[in-house]
Formats: structure tokens, sequence, C-alpha cells
């Protein structure tokens, strides 16, 4: 099991992290397969946390193309949906007189996708490390520091035909 205070990862998180299959009736689909680990993310700080993920195309092979690129600080092929953050993330973000509530004005967002050829020494084909930050919207927006609680999130990947999606869970401790 993967230990938020480590940079440690097992492989095996990532067929105990469960996929959901998105897609065309007329396209193959991926399989999207989903792990966190902190990393260095503690309560209190702002670094990046790690969500390790593993694409397979339909016929199981793994999908080693996928789009990692951004364009103007944004993701081209992925997209993350925050869906719960602990209940004090965000309550330090104060607002100023006079100026409307901000609609879901806590959330993570990645910071970088790159592929990931390995864990722990082995060679794994078609994993992406998925680096994010929490993020609270108030204002201009800014980066903020990490409570620790449970980040619920539905992470998508979408280039084309190719569609998949996932749910995890971000602990930090």
């Amino acid at each position: 099991m993967l230990n938020p205070g480590r940079t440690r990862a097992v492989p095996l998180m990532l067929a105990l992290a469960g996929a959901v299959v998105a897609g065309k009736s007329n396209a193959a689909p991926l399989t999207m397969s989903v792990s966190s680990a902190a990393q260095l993310a503690a309560p209190t700080t702002a670094d990046a946390a790690t969500l390790l993920v593993l694409l397979k195309n339909a016929d199981g092979t793994p999908k080693v193309d996928a789009v990692v690129k951004f364009d103007k600080g944004s993701p081209v092929a992925w997209t993350l949906k925050t869906v719960a953050v602990p209940k004090n993330f965000g309550q330090a973000c104060t607002l100023q007189a006079n100026q409307a509530p901000v609609p879901d004005p806590a959330r993570l967002i990645m910071r970088s996708i790159s592929p990931r050829n390995s864990v722990v020494n082995e060679t794994v084909e078609g994993l992406y490390a998925v680096d994010v930050v929490p993020y609270v919207r108030c204002g201009q927006g800014s980066l903020f520091r990490w409570v620790q609680g449970e980040y619920h999130f539905v992470l998508t990947y979408s280039n084309g035909d190719d569609k998949a999606s996932a749910l995890g869970v971000l602990v930090i401790r």
C-alpha cells in the first residue's frame, strides 16, 4: 500500500484502484486505473502530489502515446474534476467586502503530466505521472496549502476516439 508520507510506490495499487471505461460506441475504449501518492505533499505545504495513471487500449496493450502537452497552462487531453475536499480546505481564503462568493473555490489542479516507464524498478508501459497541487479560487486565484484529509477526484483522458475516466482518492496526512 502507498504510504503518503513516503515517495515509494507499489504497482499493486494500480490494479486495486479500479477502472472506469468511457468512449464512443464505434471506438475501441481505453481503460484507466489511477492511484495516488502524496510524495512530499503534507498539511501546510504546497508541494505537488502525484497521481499514477495506467492507460490501456481495448486489447489490453499499454497506451504509450497519450498526449501529455499543456497549452496556455492547461493540459490538452486531460481533465481533473475535484469531487470532494476536506471540510476545512480553503476556509482560510477570505473575500473582499461586497464581493460575491465564488462557486467551487477549492480544488486540485494539474501542474504536469509525464510518461513514467517504471515504478520501484519495475517496467510498466502505459504509466503516466500527473502532478497535482491544491488551488483555491479567491479573487484571481492562488496556489494554496494542503490540509489533512481525503481529496476525491475524477480524472479523464480524451483525445479523439480515445477516452477513459477513473475515480480516485488522494490522502494527505
